[in-house]
């Protein structure tokens, strides 16, 4: 399994602020990626995570899975009331692929 990690520290005095700190030179390729259109923007992932739960994300890895076929955005996240979970996404389109941890539902935004 090929890894490319796109750290992220997450400093949230209000709203929803990141800054991004790239491992090594897998930003090439993930830049290359973005720009073939083969993954979305992280900024696609960030607006899901930030209109559907209450919380920081505090982490997230960019990962190549069957031989570089299989792109997903790992998004490590503290909720609002402490609580550890990850999410999975398809980097190709942004579909959920799913949840791991406890504390998803409480921290999840109802929407209208």
């Amino acid at each position: 399994m090929k890894r490319i990690l796109v750290y992220l520290a997450a400093i949230v005095l209000s709203g929803f602020t990141v800054s991004a700190v790239v491992a090594s030179n897998s930003h090439d390729s993930a830049y290359r990626a973005l720009q073939d259109g083969k993954i979305v923007p992280l900024a696609t992932i960030l607006d899901w995570v930030e209109k559907n739960y209450r919380g920081y994300v505090v982490e997230i890895e960019l990962e190549y899975h069957d031989s570089g076929r299989v792109a997903i955005y790992e998004v490590e996240f503290i909720t609002d009331q402490g609580a550890f979970i990850e999410f999975y996404f398809d980097a190709r389109n942004a579909k959920l692929m799913r949840i791991k941890g406890k504390g998803a539902e409480s921290a999840r935004k109802i929407t209208p």
